[in-house]
């Protein structure tokens, strides 16, 4: 099973609009999803996502991203500049 969403996997991808990063993923790298104009909205299965350098940027549109509850604190401070 994938583990990794590489550096710039989607890069530019303008036909996504939601992601599921399903629990598999234990790491997405920079830039994952960079400049994907529009994707609005991330949804974490895991609870425990490592993430690269600014993995999300230039998504102008994106309006929220879902985690699990129990797992809130965790990604607001690994993604705390959204």
């Amino acid at each position: 099973m994938k583990e990794v969403i590489i550096k710039n996997e989607f890069l530019c991808n303008n036909a996504i609009i939601e992601y599921v990063v399903p629990k598999t993923i234990k790491i997405v790298e920079s830039t994952a999803f960079s400049y994907c104009e529009n994707l609005e909205q991330i949804i974490f299965e895991g609870e425990n996502t490592d993430f690269g350098k600014f993995p999300i940027i230039e998504c102008n549109r994106l309006k929220s991203i879902i985690v699990p509850a129990k797992a809130i604190s965790y990604y607001k401070n690994k993604l705390s500049y959204y």
